[in-house]
């Protein structure tokens, strides 16, 4: 018969594979993040996740980047190429009618001349919002044409439909560092928030899809968001660590 482990020692143990999970999950968020795989660090341009940054582009243009974004430039004396690698810019395009001024994500180009907009890259789409004039999206062989106050959504299918939005309020909201959602799906709201936290957000992006998000939340204290999210919707936030957040669904109550 083996001797009982006395229930100090069993704790310990508990604390310790717990803790011996944790410095794994951590280790392997590090080597598994995006930024580091996809060589964000070497971008032309990059911010971290508690950065922001502005730069004056070699042709006057003005760039202003988001947490946790990275882009290269391609400028030469027949083309302005921003390649948006990650994370979203605000862009204020110097006027050059020689030389278009590209915005380029997987999913397609926005071409812009003399305008004012905001790009943001997604895992599998771009959100384009034209503040100031006007420019064209390319899309999966679609042309598009937006104007001052429209934001449209594209992806490998090509554009979505062409929103009207209120360009003051989020770009009001860019300024204050707010995360703007106007009835946008929660899984897209927690990609954009994770931008703003280090480690790794985890969440089912099918079963959070469903749930539709409208709000502003600041990007600053992203827990504060987060918290603001759980108190509007069916879901709930763990926090193991501070390199592991998971957000899920609420566990149906059992019917009697």
């Amino acid at each position: 018969m083996k001797p009982a482990v006395p229930a100090q020692v069993r704790r310990q143990g508990r604390h310790l594979a717990i803790f011996a999970l944790l410095a794994l999950i951590s280790a392997s968020t590090l080597l598994a993040s995006p930024y580091l795989q996809q060589g964000f660090a070497l971008a032309d341009l990059s911010t971290t996740s508690d950065e922001r940054r502005s730069e004056r582009l070699a042709d006057g243009s003005q760039i202003d980047m988001d947490a946790s974004s990275a882009v290269d430039l391609q400028f030469d004396p027949q083309q302005r190429r921003v390649n948006l690698l990650r994370g979203a810019v605000r862009v204020q395009v110097a006027n050059d009618p020689l030389r278009p001024f590209n915005v380029v994500t997987p999913q397609g180009h926005i071409h812009a001349l003399g305008t004012r907009l905001i790009v943001e890259r997604l895992e599998d789409a771009t959100i384009v919002t034209l503040l100031e004039s006007a420019a064209r999206v390319d899309s999966a062989g679609h042309s598009r044409t937006l104007n001052a106050g429209q934001r449209l959504r594209f992806d490998a299918s090509g554009p979505g439909a062409t929103q009207q939005v209120d360009s003051l309020a989020l770009e009001n909201a860019w300024n204050s560092h707010h995360l703007a959602a106007d009835d946008q799906p929660l899984s897209e709201v927690l990609e954009r928030l994770a931008r703003h936290r280090e480690g790794l957000m985890w969440f089912d992006k099918h079963a959070l899809s469903t749930l539709q998000v409208t709000a502003m939340l600041p990007t600053d204290d992203s827990d504060g968001a987060l918290r603001q999210l759980a108190g509007t919707l069916p879901i709930q936030v763990r926090q193991y660590s501070p390199w592991l957040t998971v957000v899920s669904l609420k566990p149906r109550r059992a019917e009697n």
